[in-house]
């Protein structure tokens, strides 16, 4: 379906979020720090024409204003979204990664020194270190950006279980738990642990 739903323990309502809600499809819904909620959207369509592509919604007071390519977005398939600590948002699109900082765009891509242009997840950690991945064959790591802003990548050499990156989170302890095509990783001050079939796990995915 297009658009989202909404239960709040009664009743389902749903919400069109865009004005062609025949194209947008929600692939995730993300929260920012002040609590408002980002619609992540893609469309059917080629990804590689921008126009063709919804990019994010942000809902905040009954509105839904729209995140795209002609606001400043490199790519309207946006599939990752987080705030970070210092008010910068970012978002991870089908060519790679954007900043939004007090009222400016900086963007990273291959010629900025990523592995490959879609960025799947992200999360940004309590220092600011941006966390990014993607599942793709055959697997490219897990990049962050430091203070720095320059590109640096982990993978097995490093400690990373599987470089098939789906998915990151930031837990309260500012560790990062990274899951991958081939178990868990979670990366703790420099440390490494390792969750496997061996160690509980059902599927390895």
């Amino acid at each position: 379906f297009s658009g989202a739903f909404r239960w709040d323990g009664r009743q389902w309502q749903h919400f069109q979020v865009a004005a062609d809600s025949g194209e947008m499809k929600v692939h995730k819904i993300k929260k920012d720090r002040r609590n408002r909620l980002w619609f992540l959207g893609i469309s059917a369509h080629y990804p590689q024409i921008p126009s063709y592509q919804p990019g994010a919604y942000v809902y905040e007071h009954g509105t839904f204003t729209r995140w795209g390519v002609p606001e400043g977005l490199n790519n309207g398939r946006v599939y990752a979204f987080d705030e970070a600590a210092d008010g910068s948002l970012w978002f991870g699109t089908y060519l790679g990664l954007c900043q939004w900082k007090d009222g400016n765009w900086r963007y990273w891509s291959k010629a900025e020194g990523l592995r490959t242009n879609r960025v799947f997840t992200l999360a940004v950690d309590q220092e600011n270190n941006v966390w990014f991945g993607d599942y793709s064959e055959p697997g490219y790591g897990l990049g962050y950006i430091g203070k720095d802003r320059k590109v640096t990548y982990l993978g097995r050499n490093e400690g990373l279980i599987d470089e098939r990156v789906l998915d990151l989170k930031i837990d309260r302890f500012n560790a990062l738990w990274i899951s991958t095509q081939n178990g868990m990783s979670c990366y703790d001050a420099g440390n490494w642990i390792t969750f496997d079939r061996n160690t509980g796990l059902h599927h390895s995915a």
